[in-house]
């Protein structure tokens, strides 16, 4: 039987010991990050779900070209009665003028065949 060293005694133990700790350090690891990539792969597949629902309701938003057809349609509509209302507000102008006329004829008829009366009565 060899005598240990005595500067080297224990070294042996003390390697094998470190090299089972750094072992199981490793295996944490490799389970840690095994933990990690299935958190991850959870999370990427919440995203890719909330990726199609997005996708999925943009393709029944309107287009921007037919909100643009429909505010020209609406354009248009608003233009054509707006000159429509000119209109009318003009004919409407013309009637009062009439209806004005009509009744200060009516009046005046009125006036000129009462009148005549009204003095006979009042001077006799």
């Amino acid at each position: 039987m060899e005598t240990p060293c005595m500067y080297h005694s224990g070294i042996e133990a003390q390697l094998k010991a470190l090299c089972i700790k750094i072992e199981l350090q490793m295996d944490m690891i490799e389970k840690s990050i095994n933990v990690a990539k299935n958190e991850m792969d959870r999370r990427l597949e919440g995203m890719n779900e909330f990726r199609n629902q997005l996708s999925s309701q943009a393709q029944t938003f309107i287009s921007k070209r037919e909100v643009e057809l429909i505010m020209e349609k609406i354009d248009g509509r608003i233009g054509y009665l707006e000159k429509r209302g000119n209109v009318t507000e003009g004919s409407k102008v013309w009637s009062n003028h009439i209806i004005t006329v009509l009744i200060s004829v009516f009046v005046t008829s009125v006036v000129m065949l009462i009148g005549p009366i009204m003095m006979k009565v009042i001077t006799k």
